[in-house]
């Protein structure tokens, strides 16, 4: 699923959503899921990634704040990580930098709306 999100656009770049879902080979633990996407992470970007943990109806998940340099500019991007019933759902917003404070908003609301089932 792709989603673009004209109102926090800008310099040419669409602010968007991406969200996959995969399935996930039986006896992996979530911290697995989490540490394995804070490393990819940090390997594409070159620098560490923090995890935050954040609480997401019925579960929990793993948060990571990033920040990549393209030619449309700075572009920060939070991945929301979840794992339930032996799939990753895996979220991952991408705004201007500037945006970003304004679009912290609509992360979180998007967060608390979800259940995992």
């Amino acid at each position: 699923f792709f989603a673009l999100i004209p109102e926090y656009s800008e310099n040419g770049f669409a602010a968007n959503l991406n969200a996959l879902v995969v399935p996930l080979p039986s006896g992996i633990s979530p911290e697995q899921v989490f540490k394995a996407n804070q490393d990819q992470i940090a390997q594409l970007f070159g620098k560490p990634v923090v995890q935050q943990n954040v609480a997401v109806n019925g579960g929990n998940a793993a948060r990571f704040d990033y920040v990549n340099t393209t030619q449309s500019g700075k572009l920060s991007h939070v991945s929301i990580i979840a794992v339930t019933k032996g799939k990753q759902i895996a979220l991952t917003f991408t705004f201007p930098e500037g945006e970003m404070d304004r679009a912290n908003e609509l992360v979180e609301e998007i967060v608390s709306s979800i259940t995992l089932k």
